[in-house]
C-alpha cells in the first residue's frame, strides 16, 4: 500500500485497522484505515486551518494534538476510537516540539518540561521542568517512565513520585527514541548500534551485531523480534541475543535521501507499516 496524504503520526488501532492524521488537499482530518485493504473506514476533520500531530493509543483512547498552522496555542484532545468515537476531553496546548506516550489510563507529554495527566479526565498530575527532568523520546510503561538523556537513559520507576529517578547505559549517547520489549527491557540506538538493558537494574542484556545495520535507526519489537528501520531497509535481530538474522526493504521504497531519512515504524502483529519523510506510507511483511 502506498499513500499520497502525509500522515504526521500512524497509529494501530487494532488487529483490523490503523489510524493516521493526513492531509488531503488543504484539510486534515483523523482517518482509520483498513489493515488488509487500505480502503477507509472513517474519517474525523479537523478545525480549518489546523494541523494533527503526535497521536498516541492506550487501550480505546486516542490522543493528539491539534495546532494551528500560523502558530500559536492549540489543543491537546483524547477520543474514544470505538462506538460514536466520541472527544473525551480537550485542553489548552502550547508545546511545538513533543512527544505523546500513553499506558496504563495516564498521558505523558514531553515537551515543554514534562507532564503526567489523567488519561481519562485531563487532569494535571504531575509537571516537571526541563532543568527538572529532562526528557527525550520517551517510553511508558505502567507507572515506569525512560527518557531519553544527554547522556544514557533517564528512568522514573513511579510517575507518582517524579523525585525518586535514576541513570542507566550512561557510556551511551542515545540519538533514536526509546523502544521496550517486553515489560523490563529497553532498547537504546545511538548512531551505530543498539543496545538492549534491563530496566531493574540497567544491566546490559546485549549489542546487536555489527551486521545488524550500518548505522543505528527507529528500533522496535514485532513479536519475539527486534526490528530497526533505518534508511535502507528494515533490519530484523534476535530479541533474546541481538543476533543478526534478515534485512528486507520493498521495491518502491521512496526516492528520497537514504543518508538522513529514517521511516518511522508501526508493527501490527508480523505487519509493518512505514512513514516516510514525504508522506509515503509503506506496508508489508516482517523480514
Amino acid at each position: 500500500m502506498r499513500a499520497a496524504p502525509r500522515p504526521l503520526a500512524l497509529v494501530s488501532l487494532s488487529g483490523e485497522s490503523s489510524a493516521s492524521l493526513p492531509r488531503t488537499g488543504s484539510a486534515w482530518a483523523l482517518v482509520a484505515y483498513r489493515i488488509t485493504d487500505g480502503r477507509e473506514l472513517w474519517r474525523s476533520e479537523l478545525p480549518d486551518g489546523s494541523v494533527g500531530t503526535g497521536a498516541v493509543q492506550d487501550g480505546d483512547t486516542l490522543y493528539y494534538a491539534v495546532q494551528a498552522r500560523s502558530g500559536g496555542a492549540g489543543r491537546l484532545i483524547a477520543r474514544r476510537l470505538t462506538g460514536g468515537r466520541d472527544e473525551l476531553w480537550s485542553q489548552d496546548f502550547r508545546d511545538r516540539q513533543f512527544t505523546l506516550v500513553a499506558d496504563d489510563g495516564r498521558l505523558v507529554v514531553a515537551g515543554d518540561g514534562t507532564r503526567v495527566i489523567d488519561g481519562a479526565k485531563g487532569t494535571l498530575q504531575q509537571r516537571l521542568t526541563v532543568a527538572d527532568f529532562p526528557c527525550r523520546g520517551p517510553v511508558l510503561k505502567g507507572r515506569r517512565l525512560a527518557c531519553q538523556g544527554a547522556d544514557g537513559v533517564v528512568v522514573m520507576d513511579d510517575v507518582t513520585r517524579p523525585a525518586q529517578r535514576r541513570t542507566l547505559a550512561e557510556e551511551i549517547t542515545p540519538t533514536y527514541p526509546l523502544a521496550l520489549a517486553g515489560d523490563d527491557t529497553v532498547l537504546v540506538s545511538d548512531d551505530d548500534h543498539v543496545y538492549a538493558y534491563r530496566l531493574a537494574d540497567g544491566q546490559r542484556l546485549w549489542t546487536a551485531d555489527e551486521g545488524l545495520s550500518d548505522r543505528g535507526g527507529n528500533a522496535f519489537v514485532a513479536g519475539t523480534q527486534l526490528l530497526v528501520a533505518e534508511p535502507r531497509g528494515v533490519y530484523a535481530s534476535d530479541l533474546t541475543s541481538g543476533g543478526s538474522q534478515n534485512v528486507k526493504s520493498w521495491t518502491d521504497w521512496p526516492a528520497i535521501d537514504r543518508d538522513v531519512s529514517v521511516p518511522i515504524p508501526i508493527a501490527v502483529g508480523d505487519v509493518l507499516f512505514l512513514t516516510f519523510e514525504d508522506g509515503t506510507v509503506l506496508s508489508g511483511y516482517a523480514p
